[in-house]
């Protein structure tokens, strides 16, 4: 059983302890196959069957459960305790920068240069602006753009041809 596992079958039993409104958590991580296929009929005859076992609460009693919730203060989130001026400047420049920023994770600033390397070539940034630092005739346009589909859809077919002769080896034919 892993860990990730473990650790997500422990917090839901503690959640389901200390709130009385949730049904106990079946263990079924930790049983065997004939074990899981009795829990899983429990489970299922408990949702089916009306459920005599536990206590109605008054109307009061829920309004005072959901009030209760909705006091909660909000989870902390990336710019809890920023003054507003660092929230709206973060905000304006991810929004500004989309598709144009690497992250650096660990220091790694080769990593994150070749990755944008790699970005921008299979972007062809390079090619577009070398195509519009100079203006382009009417005619010269068309026939590239001709030109490129037609490539694409050479490799389109060449790749589809390819994938059925693969296919068809590994069937033996």
């Amino acid at each position: 059983m892993s860990r990730a596992r473990l650790v997500c079958s422990t917090a839901l039993r503690n959640v389901t302890a200390t709130n009385p409104c949730l049904p106990p958590l079946p263990r079924l991580f930790a049983l065997s196959t004939s074990q899981m296929s009795t829990n899983t009929h429990n489970i299922f005859s408990r949702a089916l069957l009306p459920k005599a076992h536990e206590k109605k609460l008054t109307p009061a009693e829920i309004w005072a459960r959901r009030s209760e919730s909705l006091d909660l203060p909000p989870p902390p989130n990336t710019f809890t305790g920023m003054p507003l001026t660092l929230i709206t400047v973060a905000c304006y420049v991810a929004e500004t920068a989309v598709g144009r920023k690497m992250v650096v994770t660990d220091g790694d600033f080769r990593g994150a240069l070749i990755k944008l390397g790699r970005r921008l070539k299979a972007n062809n940034v390079l090619k577009e602006f070398r195509q519009h630092s100079r203006h382009e005739k009417k005619g010269d346009k068309r026939a590239r753009l001709r030109s490129e589909r037609w490539r694409k859809q050479f490799a389109d077919e060449v790749r589809r041809k390819v994938q059925l002769v693969v296919a068809i080896r590994r069937r033996g034919g």
